[in-house]
């Protein structure tokens, strides 16, 4: 897309992390925004656009930046470690668990 709008070509974005995707949710779901959490491994995608809705979040350590944090799969990494990804992205989670299992 945004190599279109380069060319003067006009996009609609929708989906994560743009805050419409999860607004559009609550919405369709008829859910206040204090009632839900998203929950998510990719904190560009998930919890980025949690943050831009105003959703709280889950973050799943055991997705795709578990290896950025050099953890085996369902652990927890040291909060140090936690911190320096999210401020390296500049996303914050409301909350953090290691594996999700359904």
């Amino acid at each position: 897309g945004r190599r279109y709008e380069e060319f003067g070509g006009t996009c609609s974005y929708f989906g994560k992390p743009h805050a419409s995707h999860f607004e559009a949710c609550l919405k369709i779901l008829s859910l206040d925004k204090s009632r839900v959490a998203h929950v998510g491994d990719s904190l560009q995608h998930d919890i980025a656009g949690a943050n831009a809705a105003g959703i709280d979040s889950i973050f799943i350590v055991g997705g795709i930046h578990r290896k950025d944090l050099g953890v085996g799969l369902g652990t927890i990494p040291k909060e140090e470690k936690l911190h320096k990804l999210f401020d390296s992205t500049g996303e914050q989670p409301t909350h953090v668990v290691p594996l999700l299992r359904y």
